[in-house]
């Protein structure tokens, strides 16, 4: 049975070089590649964060915790750049080492795969002529350093008790699995109801698809919705013709 993925699926070299993925971004293409590639890091970094990985366990652990935190999800020369005192690491990443770390001032760096801790307590000093939109001090840093860098960076609130995910100049909350699921399911319904619309269906299986990755572990059920959805409807060509 042909599934949405099978026709929906754009490869990247290297699924965790965001500095690459944003270096083409930043090359004069159509604007329909550009918001492929912002779409397609974005994709990459919630897959990382999502429910059931050992980062998104290590960040509800200081949520919990009601430290707050920075962490940076890449570690290359603009990185060490930009990151004043702290220590370095380079230890295998566990969730409860993340909390802990977290509870000093400063930013925690990790590798592009999230499985090393580069380096903890570093106070993080991005242009601060790149233009941001939060007002907050760790909000504001995060976006610059997510811009200026190329890779995603991750913000715990201790005051709002929100973690926010920064991918070059896109801002996305990490909400709670019951949020994003009850969303997708209406998603669905959508997607069923306007099943026959091939104009409306790319747009609203990426969205469906996103759902999925956002949700890690809880999304497969979601998942198998979407697949039969697609495999006993013939949307499935259909989503492959208006892709062509």
């Amino acid at each position: 049975m042909n599934t949405v993925s099978d026709f929906h699926t754009r490869p990247i070299s290297d699924a965790w070089n965001f500095a690459e993925i944003f270096k083409r971004d930043a090359a004069p293409v159509c604007v329909d590649r550009r918001n492929q590639f912002r779409s397609d890091a974005l994709r990459h970094a919630l897959k990382m964060v999502a429910p059931g990985t050992e980062l998104r366990s290590g960040l509800e652990r200081v949520l919990r915790g009601r430290t707050g935190g920075l962490v940076v999800l890449g570690n290359d020369a603009t990185v060490d750049h930009i990151s004043s005192g702290g220590f370095v690491l380079d230890i295998d990443f566990s969730s409860t080492r993340l909390r802990e770390l977290c509870k000093m001032d400063g930013a925690v760096i990790l590798n592009g795969q999230a499985t090393r801790i580069c380096r903890a307590s570093a106070e993080l000093l991005p242009d601060p002529s790149i233009e941001t939109t939060e007002s907050g001090t760790r909000q504001r840093t995060a976006q610059r350093v997510a811009k200026q860098t190329g890779f995603p960076v991750i913000s715990v609130s201790q005051s709002l008790r929100i973690i926010e995910l920064y991918v070059n100049a896109r801002h996305h909350v990490l909400e709670k699995p019951e949020a994003v699921l009850a969303r997708a399911n209406r998603t669905l319904a959508m997607l069923e109801r306007y099943r026959g619309r091939t104009d409306m269906v790319h747009s609203i299986v990426e969205e469906i698809e996103t759902y999925v990755l956002e949700l890690g572990a809880d999304g497969r059920l979601l998942q198998l919705q979407l697949d039969e959805i697609v495999g006993t409807t013939g949307l499935a060509w259909e989503f492959a013709q208006s892709q062509a």
